[in-house]
């Protein structure tokens, strides 16, 4: 999971007390369209600022667009990396006959696939 903080700030540059009425929005997509999926949550932390917060499914770059109100903040969208996490042993698969047969003196063959903790 990854998150930041947005504060909000008046045409004079002064931080906001709290967001009131406005609506801090933002998305995030893959930027090559995937198989990953995203979820994600906006918190109002009460001072004017808010925690966007999210998770998504495969290592991958992604264009993060955050809106106030309806309108962009920026012009063009935020570049965010996913890299993948440690190797995970829990996660990691092992396939091929060598796993169960083999032959004393002779090379027997298996896969090992190893991923994150996220698979």
């Amino acid at each position: 999971q990854s998150q930041f903080t947005a504060r909000l700030h008046d045409n004079d540059g002064y931080t906001l007390a709290s967001i009131g009425s406005h609506a801090v929005t933002s998305s995030l997509a893959e930027a090559a369209p995937g198989s990953s999926t995203v979820s994600g949550t906006t918190a109002d932390n009460g001072d004017g600022s808010v925690t966007v917060s999210y998770t998504v499914s495969a290592a991958a770059f992604y264009s993060l667009t955050v809106k106030l109100d309806g309108t962009a903040v920026t012009t063009i969208p935020f570049n965010v990396s996913a890299v993948a996490g440690a190797p995970s042993a829990p996660t990691a698969k092992t396939s091929g006959t060598g796993l169960s047969i083999a032959t004393a003196g002779s090379a027997a063959a298996f896969g090992l696939t190893v991923t994150d903790a996220f698979g």
